[in-house]
């Protein structure tokens, strides 16, 4: 199961396609909209909207800085230079794989590729059934060694360097050494298996990756637990962990919208007028 994930992850494009379709003509290859949207007029009726929306809900006029804290009701489209098109919300750019990431997880060494939209509920099955089977690995390992190593031999023959050398000198099993060093190796990847999928599974929960974690990027998610689960794995996600069910259940967004996802940013006031963020 775990191999047949794995094979997904990789086989499965996740990167931004580029076309030449435009989803906002107006939109320049700095990254910026057009100077009409830049204008100081534009710019304070947008703060002004901000600081309406901030007071009706918790009676805040700002900051003592003069921010204003902005929520926006979609996330924005932005512009990367080195793939030179439009990119869709939550997408970024990987400097390994050299192309944007529809919902970028993190870049995974182990597949050699980027986790994002399309492949992460296979990631996530896949780092399930490693941590699993590292568990299953330690288990037997160490039912093995308590009634096969453990009765004849002493604490230190347990060690590295001394089972090491009793192993070249003839008076150990060389596969005993070999399980030992199983057995610890096992030992400190199993626990850290286990709390990387658990945090990957609390993230998917909450609805945000790792990369927005990581960038502080103040995703506002209103959607149910449930939701965002569907989002990555598809309906009855629990599903996906006994077998991969891509063709029956599909993802419920494409990659490009987010519904129930907003921006909460916060715009600071400058002497032009206010300066606005974009993801």
């Amino acid at each position: 199961m775990a191999a047949a994930n794995w094979l997904c992850v990789m086989l499965y494009d996740t990167s931004v396609i580029k076309t030449k379709d435009q989803p906002f003509p107006n939109f320049t290859k700095t990254g910026t909209f057009p100077n009409y949207l830049q204008s100081d007029q534009y710019i304070q009726k947008r703060c002004n909207d901000a600081i309406e929306i901030e007071v009706e809900e918790s009676g805040n006029r700002g900051d003592q800085n003069g921010n204003c804290l902005q929520e926006k009701d979609e996330l924005s489209w932005k512009y990367c230079n080195l793939c030179d098109m439009q990119t869709p919300p939550r997408s970024h750019h990987c400097k390994i794989c050299k192309v944007c990431i529809l919902k970028r997880d993190h870049h995974c060494y182990l597949t050699g590729c980027c986790i994002g939209f399309k492949n992460q509920r296979y990631f996530i099955v896949m780092a399930f059934y490693v941590w699993v089977a590292n568990f299953l690995s330690y288990f037997l390992t160490y039912v093995y060694l308590r009634d096969k190593f453990w009765p004849t031999a002493s604490l230190t023959d347990a060690t590295w360097p001394v089972a090491f050398y009793k192993t070249i000198v003839g008076d150990m099993f060389f596969h005993h050494t070999v399980l030992l060093v199983h057995l610890y190796v096992l030992t400190l990847f199993t626990p850290l298996g286990f709390v990387y999928f658990a945090s990957q599974f609390t993230l998917i929960s909450q609805g945000i990756t790792p990369h927005e974690l990581q960038k502080k990027i103040p995703i506002r998610n209103t959607l149910s637990i449930d939701k965002n689960f569907q989002s990555v794995f598809g309906d009855f996600w629990l599903i996906n962990f006994l077998f991969p069910g891509q063709l029956l259940f599909r993802q419920r967004d494409d990659g490009f919208s987010w519904d129930g996802i907003k921006l909460m940013n916060m715009d600071k006031k400058s002497k032009t007028g206010i300066k606005l963020r974009t993801v």
